[in-house]
């Protein structure tokens, strides 16, 4: 099967069940890829070493803090919560009406 699995966060080892999900699930034999968003470059060489050690896509973006505080300061005015609108990033926008 092949699973798409987002985080808004990178990985760490303080969340580990991210890991032991991952693990247990290509042990199963599935084809995971990672979503998730990245601050700086050490997280986002280890999110890159995270995927050639487990053998996982890796769909990664970066989120600035500038990025956030607009995200935040838009979410505002929305009737989303602030933590979901705090994670958007524009270039990960799903159309609402897929083309077949």
């Amino acid at each position: 099967m092949k699973i798409l699995y987002i985080v808004p966060y990178a990985l760490n080892m303080i969340r580990t069940r991210l890991y032991h999900l991952i693990q247990a699930l290509r042990k199963r034999g599935h084809v995971v890829t990672l979503g998730t968003l990245w601050e700086d470059d050490p997280e986002r060489q280890k999110l890159e070493e995270f995927a050639g050690e487990y053998s996982l896509q890796l769909i990664a973006s970066r989120l600035d803090r500038l990025r956030v505080v607009k995200n935040l300061a838009g979410g505002l005015f929305t009737h989303s919560t602030l933590p979901a609108v705090s994670w958007i990033v524009p270039e990960w926008k799903v159309s609402e009406h897929p083309t077949a």
